[in-house]
């Protein structure tokens, strides 16, 4: 990687890390979590470039509407499956074995095709909320990574200029109240990247 960026040279940081966690013999579990937008599947990708490892997405684990409760909006974490996330992913994970799930596909309120991934040494949780407390889980390193206002506008626009506005109505508030009501950013030990420098 280029390091020409403060946000190349954190990144690359966190890859050497990851590096030096793994010359532990166990298995080592590594959480990135942060704003929409901030480029939590970018670093995840480097991550994947750098090391045989398994990464799952937050995003597979989101709560099909009709299991959602009431309001559920309100809740920080409301939209998510914590408890299908342990017993298909980290507790497995833990545990050393193999894990088979199924993502679920927000957009059309279903599963898609099952997925087999086998035991690896290290993994990456990517994702909003995989810092949630809901899901008991010790990592061995935690990223919360962010960026300003308009460079988030700016990214979400790219991405998705139809769906910008459900963004700034609905996901970044939920999103915003759940770092506010667990001390997500400021917890001790998360390493905190501002990644529009």
């Amino acid at each position: 990687m280029d390091v020409n960026t403060e946000r190349d040279r954190q990144f690359e940081c966190i890859l050497n890390q990851a590096g030096n966690l793994l010359k532990q013999d166990r298995t080592v579990i590594i959480a990135i979590d942060g704003r929409c937008g901030s480029g939590k599947s970018t670093l995840a990708g480097k991550i994947a470039q750098t090391y045989d490892c398994n990464v799952i997405h937050m995003d597979d684990f989101y709560l099909p509407f009709e299991k959602r409760r009431e309001c559920w909006w309100e809740f920080p974490g409301g939209n998510m499956d914590f408890e299908r996330l342990r017993t298909e992913v980290t507790e497995p994970m833990t545990a050393q074995k193999g894990i088979i799930y199924r993502p679920y596909d927000c957009m059309n309120d279903t599963f898609r095709k099952q997925e087999i991934l086998p035991r690896k040494k290290l993994y990456v949780i990517e994702g909003s909320y995989s810092h949630h407390p809901e899901l008991q889980m010790k990592y061995d390193l935690k990223v919360f990574l962010t960026c300003g206002k308009e460079e988030q506008k700016k990214r979400l626009m790219d991405r998705n200029p139809q769906r910008y506005e459900s963004f700034v109505t609905r996901w970044i508030p939920m999103e915003e109240r759940y770092y506010q009501a667990f001390g997500i950013e400021t917890a001790e030990g998360t390493i905190v990247v501002k990644t529009d420098q």
